[in-house]
């Protein structure tokens, strides 16, 4: 299994919590129109605040410090990037330019890896 932990420390040997989001069927989990969202066969667990995310077809396993969890919980959530980088924008002192280019990085990386999809990306 491979592991990947760009966006901060593995957060092993903590107990999983009952926040998750499992997909193993053909269809995608997410039930609205958001900006992107977890496929099927994709296992989304939030450990305090931190996350984790495991292909369980491939077995590609990727770890999320508390500033990437909340990007991809924002773009889980809400429509659009604009909207995303707007409340990071809110959240943290950051250049709102600096807070899309890592937003994109992150979703592009967990995109290339089928832990989620991005049903508007051309």
């Amino acid at each position: 299994m491979s592991q990947n932990h760009p966006a901060g420390p593995e957060p092993s040997g903590r107990e999983a919590s009952s926040d998750r989001e499992v997909s193993t069927g053909s269809e995608v989990s997410s039930t609205r129109a958001a900006y992107v969202c977890v496929p099927d066969g994709v296992l989304l667990q939030h450990i305090s605040d931190e996350t984790v995310l495991l292909h369980l077809g491939s077995g590609t396993y990727f770890g999320l410090d508390p500033i990437g969890t909340r990007m991809l919980d924002l773009a889980l959530e809400l429509d659009d990037a604009e909207a995303v980088v707007t409340a990071l924008e809110a959240e943290y002192e950051a250049e709102r330019d600096t807070l899309a280019h890592d937003l994109e990085y992150l979703l592009n990386d967990l995109a290339e890896k089928g832990l989620i999809l991005r049903p508007d990306a051309g």
